[in-house]
């Protein structure tokens, strides 16, 4: 049984990288952006790994700011995505640059997930609080 969310909306920027998570009406959408590397990849795993605890329903996640994630990096995006299937939900992902697309399709990821360009009927969150910095701060 799924807990209730205690938070629908919080952003966590974390050595390089930044998640976002926001619950629209069926489907929570949850936003990547920077970068996930060997020096972060401890941290990526244990938060992006809690995140299911704090929605309910499906999840969409947005690639559309992740400017560079390594082999680490997308095994955890299975795991989340294992995470949401034993529950009864899917994940979705979505907006990822061409070289993050062709990274996804050389490890089969889209086989999984089936990546989309439109999210299919999902709530937009608001900008995330750091859009408005310049590209130095994101990737910190």
């Amino acid at each position: 049984m799924l807990r209730q969310p205690d938070h629908t909306h919080f952003t966590l920027h974390e050595q390089g990288f930044y998640i976002e998570l926001a619950q629209g009406q069926d489907t929570a959408v949850i936003r990547l952006s920077g970068s996930v590397a060997v020096q972060n990849s401890s941290d990526f795993e244990s938060t992006l790994l809690n995140l299911p605890d704090r929605f309910e329903g499906s999840a969409v996640l947005e690639l559309r700011g992740l400017s560079f994630i390594n082999v680490i990096g997308l095994g955890v995006i299975v795991r989340l995505g294992n995470a949401l299937r034993n529950r009864g939900d899917r994940l979705t992902l979505h907006g990822a640059k061409p070289r993050i697309r062709r990274l996804i399709h050389a490890v089969r990821l889209d086989e999984l997930f089936a990546p989309t360009e439109t999210p299919a009927e999902t709530s937009t969150p608001p900008p995330l609080e750091h859009e408005a910095m310049s590209t130095a701060c994101v990737c910190a």
